[in-house]
């Protein structure tokens, strides 16, 4: 488990320290550096592949050093100068595993993009960042592992109780590759369309039967889309979801928190770090698991966990800490504690 993030100078987080549980969002305005924090760790795993995600033009191989520190085994990296670390709570023996560990990193912005057919030519498929992919990773879920589709299908329903059933069916799919040529001399690239046979998705809901992924919300393929990721057959140590409730009615936001935490009880080794703006995802929270971020006025993040707020102790009998948060915002997390009066 990923238990403290710091991070120097990577887009608007010039210093930033960040203390993580197996569940934890992060909440505050748009802009502060909420998804930026997840793309610094999805940023890093993608080094161990040596896939630069900021310049492709300087492809180096990522320094990896470690050293163990009592109950902590620090990583750190040198990527183009600069450096990242990342402590875990696991043991010495994580330096010989790390690149696993770090391939098992996945980051989801799941968007309702493109519900049409997909097609894959890698075995086991793989989902797309943003979703993509959907269909053929259900498909061979289906196929390869009925098993783990049926728990997929069983939370997905607690989730959205509407849903009856969810199956794939072949569809024919446009594939375009690109293709090179050369001409007196010089390569010309052009695209090269053809017909091959994908894969389609196909619900049976409470009101009709048989509706393609076209006719489906967007927050019902988004939860889809995150519990694929879970159960896929390379499953995900580190799941980094931005915008957790986009597009879930409030009772169903808090109803996938619970059904993530059940699915972190059978899978010990998932961790969940999510960004959310809604505080029906906050009162599912502990204290502990919410981050809170703000802008300073050079627009560098800031942030702090819930429980630093000085009243928070005072309040937290009163107030769930959803509404601890829609009433004190976030503002607080770069004001300076006033200090204490003394007394006479």
């Amino acid at each position: 488990m990923i238990s403290v993030l710091e991070i120097s100078d990577f887009r608007n987080h010039r210093s930033t320290r960040l203390f993580f549980e197996r569940f934890s969002v992060i909440a505050g305005p748009n802009g502060v550096g909420k998804s930026n924090a997840l793309r610094a760790l999805h940023w890093f795993s993608l080094q161990q592949n040596h896939v630069p995600e900021i310049d492709s033009r300087r492809k180096r191989n990522l320094l990896l050093g470690g050293r163990w520190e009592g109950s902590a085994w620090v990583a750190a990296a040198n990527t183009f100068g600069n450096w990242i670390e990342i402590e875990t709570k696991s043991g010495p023996d994580v330096g010989a595993k790390v690149k696993d560990i770090f391939s098992g990193w996945v980051l989801l912005k799941p968007r309702a993009q493109d519900a049409s057919a997909t097609y894959s030519e890698v075995i086991p498929p793989v989902l797309g960042e943003d979703g993509s992919g959907l269909a053929s990773v259900v498909a061979h879920l289906m196929t390869a592992d009925p098993d783990s589709f049926a728990r997929l299908l069983q939370h997905f329903q607690a989730i959205i109780p509407a849903v009856q059933r969810v199956r794939a069916t072949r569809e024919k799919v446009v594939r375009v590759r690109k293709k090179t040529v050369s001409i007196d001399g010089r390569d010309v690239v052009y695209d090269e369309a053809d017909e091959v046979n994908g894969d389609a998705l196909r619900f049976d809901m409470a009101s009709k039967r048989d509706l393609p992924a076209s006719e489906i919300s967007e927050g019902t393929l988004i939860v889809l889309t995150i519990l694929t990721a879970i159960f896929q057959s390379r499953r995900p140590q580190l799941l980094l979801i931005d915008d957790l409730e986009c597009g879930l009615h409030p009772s169903a936001q808090e109803t996938l928190v619970r059904q993530l935490r059940q699915i972190q009880d059978c899978f010990p080794e998932l961790q969940v770090i999510a960004t959310t703006h809604s505080p029906y995802i906050l009162n599912e929270c502990s204290p502990e698991e919410i981050i809170l971020m703000s802008s300073d006025d050079n627009g560098f993040c800031v942030a702090k966990r819930l429980i630093e707020h000085p009243k928070w102790k005072r309040m937290q009998e009163i107030l769930t800490p959803g509404e601890f948060w829609s009433s004190e915002g976030e503002r607080w997390v770069i004001e300076k504690p006033e200090p204490e009066k003394k007394s006479a």
